[in-house]
């Protein structure tokens, strides 16, 4: 397919190419508030505002909708319709295999430092609203992830060292706070 952009003085053909998959990460944190109970897309968007996850992991109602979108594409999520109401809204169901992947995804390590503030504080929290053993699972996993992401500091002028003393103490500051996380409160 051949696609022609005219936007203001730019003009180019170009060959688009299917839109390459990215993993899923955030989408599967919605499968969590969907396990217990089937929602229909709007409430499930309300849960996450509302829930303590809504205080790190702000989301707009349309990206939500894409999300979810996505999920039962992926046959992670399937709709079923409610018949009990006048609007006929559609409840979404947690599969199988959406289970199984929520569970395998809420207990996994993240791969970044960046992404411990939002998707590995989503893990955190529903790991530990499923049990203890879940929480320590992920906090174990992740605890072993860290020295990984340490490297080899290249030295070859002075911003590139603070760059990389920066990174060091990002990351002793995560180990630091994952350590306490397993410290009773």
């Amino acid at each position: 397919m051949v696609a022609r952009c005219t936007h203001a003085s730019l003009q180019y053909n170009s060959t688009m190419s299917p839109r390459q998959k990215t993993p899923l990460t955030y989408e599967l944190a919605l499968l969590g508030f969907v396990a217990s109970s089937p929602l229909h897309a709007y409430a499930l968007h309300l849960a996450l505002m509302r829930s303590p996850l809504g205080n790190v992991w702000h989301l707009k109602q349309s990206a939500c909708y894409a999300m979810i979108s996505r999920l039962v594409d992926d046959a992670l999520l399937d709709t079923r319709d409610d018949d009990t109401t006048a609007r006929g809204k559609r409840f979404l169901h947690i599969t199988a295999a959406g289970q199984a992947a929520f569970l395998q995804w809420m207990v996994a390590p993240v791969h970044h430092p960046r992404d411990m503030r939002i998707e590995f504080l989503a893990k955190l929290y529903f790991a530990t609203a499923q049990s203890p053993s879940h929480r320590a699972t992920l906090i174990a996993a992740q605890q072993e992830k860290i020295p990984q992401w340490y490297g080899d500091a290249p030295v070859a002028d002075r911003f590139t060292h603070d760059v990389y003393a920066y990174r060091r103490g990002h990351i002793d500051a995560i180990a630091l706070w994952l350590a306490q996380l397993t410290c009773p409160p």
